[in-house]
């Protein structure tokens, strides 16, 4: 018996595929956003936004990073009134005013009583309105 379990176990170790192994110890215990939620909590933003496939988080570590654009581009891959909220900041951020504006409209859409929403949404408005005088 003892030696049939033995040799069971040879087999598995001797078939299993090359590639199959995890990249480390983390991979193992944590997924991707839990280890991106980590690398964000201990100032490691780079890492963070590589971790991350939750397109909130992903773009929270790429606005901190001050990666607007890239930032933007994760919230909208989310259809939620904070997640346009967001991508409206980001634009803001990067200043592409008209789309900002644009934003803050589908925030409102989602939530009409955001009231961080609207106050954005007319400053946006304003800081336009100077530019293009």
């Amino acid at each position: 018996m003892r030696w049939s379990l033995q040799a069971a176990v040879i087999l598995c170790i001797w078939n299993f595929p090359p590639n199959a192994s995890a990249g480390t110890w983390k991979d193992i215990f944590a997924t991707g956003n839990q280890q991106g939620r980590y690398a964000y909590e201990h100032r490691e933003l780079e890492r963070a936004a590589q971790l991350f496939s939750d397109p909130m988080w992903k773009g929270i570590a790429l606005y901190r990073l001050g990666k607007y654009e890239e930032a933007a581009q994760s919230f909208a891959e989310l259809q939620t009134a904070q997640a346009h909220f967001n991508r409206g900041n980001a634009l803001v951020k990067a200043k592409a005013y008209v789309l900002a504006i644009e934003a803050y409209e589908d925030a409102l859409k989602k939530e009409p009583s955001y009231a961080a929403a609207k106050r954005n949404h007319r400053l946006a408005k304003i800081i336009l309105a100077e530019i293009t005088k």
